[in-house]
């Protein structure tokens, strides 16, 4: 049985029209297995392939290529990628499907790298059967795509941004690797990039900035030369938990938990840059991708702690060094926990091995562990640091815990240990977020008050969007305010990692506004998904993403998006076709609901139908059904605007009024004189 997703009504499977409200299903279907998102698409060529069937056997060719995209594929997987297709002699590949990540372009730059220094490794061995060496040349472009379902037999991703990135492909050299401006900008804190000539692209109106990937490291860390604003009462209060681990000598736990840029990591920053003299700071950081992740974090401590490189036998060496009694026996379990030496150990003896390295080292010298992105920690790491803290004794440790509220939905459990405590992150308030603007911009009077305020509406105190827009604004000159690509794959990310049950209450949700009433998106559900209503918006605000509101018409509770890009995010991953049908339903249920009112009601209707008929002309649809769509809502937004004057706001029913003509609905005669009077003013 098909559910309509615009009336709800259950129909047969093979149905083409739903049997209550007529509704095609067949478009219905097909907008649901699309998403529109932005990713990167990589496209890597093996250049000068087809001169080798020259030089060289068909077979001996085959066998040669076949093996250098076997070891593409690996890399490109290991890196989260996902192949699309192998066309001829190069493969396409996308970075962000199925599975979104806020570091798509940096996966993406990363394996691209790692492809040309596989091929040289490669070619040691297919260069004495080929006669000559192959080489690859690489193109990445980051943009919005259509994604379908492979599984339906559709195309992976469509649209500009792969014929973009196949365009930069074949410009670059071989040996070379060419990024788009999007994809440069978002790996630029992490790369080393050239900028070559704009370029002349067949297809392509305009020539495309490129640029050259020389080299390619780890993120850096989040920059300090910025003052630390609005985060005072915070950073007293960790250093506080600091003094008490000092003075007590007892180990204890800290987690950040806030939403991604609100400034965990520079808040982490500050305070070891007050505490540094007086302590041994390790750091390690918990990844969302990659091989042999469990205990990641406290490899790069050990390594740390040793100051050896990721040689085995000097790591274990200058450990057993410093750890002295016991000394071989730890660097053995630990060596083999985290990978230096192949080999098992039970969870128990990690524990064992790595609270008697910490006591050991904590003992002249008090340690902070600092152990970042622990919502994508595996249970085992959450379990040992908790470990640590628990059976730990005499022993000056303070591990703190930057995190996403994430963590939470993860491990409940979290946090609940004696001297552990959670310190949340709310937004600054707007004199600070004032103070950081002016801090980035270098000025106070380097940018007009209207855009400084336009920074703060858009911001809402998000210290990062604060940081990221106004250095867009200071770097490019561009005054229009778009969201940095940055913020964009932060906030489209923590949509897409959602489960699918929680993602569709959201972008239903985003439909009808940053704030909407439960019974909207009830509206918006097939039957089974609003059985569970209640519990996906629970999770939603426990994440972070909503917060409540209060109660709206009815005694319905309400709920709305802490912050407009989140909101604009989930609506940013509907289909267009997927838009279109719900905007028109919610429409048809909001115009059923408030029967007999008018007003702002009437333009929200109208408002609703409008988008709805708007995007199915982008799609370029046609027909009767269509024209009595627009015709539709040009009468609702005359009505609201006929409302409007009525209320004396002349200007907003000349908006309204402006918006109905330009639909084919209008109609003087039905309209009335003010119709007639405003068209003759918009006209």
């Amino acid at each position: 049985m098909a559910a309509c997703s615009t009336c709800g009504a259950r129909n047969p499977g093979r149905a083409r029209f739903c049997h209550n409200c007529g509704k095609r299903l067949a478009e219905q279907r097909a907008a649901e297995s699309e998403s529109r998102r932005t990713v990167t698409v990589l496209f890597a060529d093996i250049v000068g392939s087809t001169a080798l069937g020259e030089a060289a056997d068909a077979e001996v060719v085959r066998s040669a290529v076949g093996q250098a995209f076997a070891a593409m594929r690996g890399t490109i997987e290991r890196h989260g990628g996902t192949v699309e297709k192998f066309v001829g002699d190069a493969v396409m590949a996308i970075f962000g499907l199925p599975t979104l990540h806020e570091d798509d372009a940096l996966r993406a730059a990363r394996a691209a790298a790692e492809l040309e220094e596989e091929l040289a490794i490669l070619n040691e061995d297919l260069e004495p059967r080929l006669g000559r060496e192959l080489s690859l040349r690489v193109g990445l472009s980051t943009g919005e795509v259509v994604a379908g379902d492979p599984s339906r037999g559709e195309t992976l991703a469509t649209g500009d941004t792969v014929n973009t990135a196949a365009r930069l492909e074949q410009a670059a050299n071989p040996g070379e690797i060419l990024l788009g401006p999007v994809t440069a900008r978002l790996v630029r804190g992490a790369a080393r990039l050239q900028a070559v000539p704009p370029i002349a692209a067949k297809g392509k109106a305009e020539p495309i900035p490129a640029f050259r990937l020389v080299s390619i490291g780890s993120s850096p860390p989040p920059p300090t030369d910025m003052p630390l604003v609005g985060r005072e009462a915070e950073l007293a209060s960790l250093r506080s938990e600091f003094e008490r681990v000092v003075t007590e000598r007892t180990p204890a736990i800290v987690t950040l938990l806030g939403a991604p840029g609100v400034g965990k990591s520079r808040l982490v920053a500050e305070l070891l840059a007050t505490i540094g003299d007086r302590a041994t700071i390790l750091r390690g950081r918990c990844l969302s991708y990659g091989d042999g992740l469990t205990y990641w974090p406290l490899r790069e401590i050990v390594l740390a702690a040793t100051g050896s490189d990721e040689s085995p036998d000097e790591a274990e060496l200058r450990l057993r060094d410093r750890i002295g009694e016991e000394g071989a026996v730890i660097a053995d379990r630990l060596a083999t926990a985290v990978g230096l030496r192949e080999g098992s150990v039970s969870a128990e003896e990690i524990h064992w091995a790595a609270r008697r390295t910490f006591e050991r080292l904590s003992a002249d010298r008090p340690l902070v562990l600092v152990v970042e992105d622990i919502h994508w920690a595996r249970p085992p790491m959450l379990e040992l640091l908790e470990h640590i803290v628990r059976e730990s004794n005499d022993a000056p440790i303070l591990i703190v815990c930057p995190a996403r509220p994430d963590l939470l939905e993860t491990a409940s459990e979290w946090g609940k240990p004696p001297n552990a405590r959670t310190l949340e992150l709310e937004g600054l308030t707007q004199e600070a977020s004032e103070r950081l603007i002016d801090s980035v911009a270098e000025s106070a009077n380097q940018l007009p008050n209207a855009l400084r305020q336009r920074i703060l509406e858009t911001a809402e105190g998000n210290p990062l969007f604060v940081e990221e827009m106004v250095r867009l604004v200071v770097e490019t000159g561009d005054t229009s305010l778009a969201i940095p690509p940055t913020i964009e794959a932060l906030m489209a990310t923590r949509i897409d990692r959602l489960p699918a049950p929680e993602r569709t209450v959201a972008q239903r949700g985003s439909v009808v506004g940053r704030v909407f009433e439960r019974a909207a998106v009830t509206a918006l559900l097939v039957e089974p998904a609003r059985r569970s209503l209640g519990a996906r918006l629970g999770a939603l605000v426990r994440k972070q993403l909503l917060r409540r509101e209060g109660q709206a018409r009815a005694g319905d509770p309400s709920f709305k998006f802490r912050h407009i890009l989140i909101r604009d995010a989930a609506y940013n991953g509907l289909a267009k076709a997927e838009r279109a049908e719900l905007h028109e339903a919610f429409a048809r249920w909001l115009a059923g609901t408030i029967a007999g009112m008018s007003g702002e009601f009437e333009e929200i209707v109208g408002f609703h139908l409008e988008q709805a008929y708007r995007y199915r002309v982008e799609l370029r649809e046609s027909g009767h059904r269509l024209d009595e769509l627009g015709q539709e809502a040009a009468l609702r937004l005359a009505s609201a605007a006929h409302a409007a004057s009525d209320r004396g706001d002349e200007l907003g029913a000349a908006r309204l009024f402006e918006r109905a003509v330009s639909l084919p609905g209008w109609d003087d005669r039905r309209t009335g004189r003010r119709g007639s009077l405003a068209r003759d003013r918009v006209g």
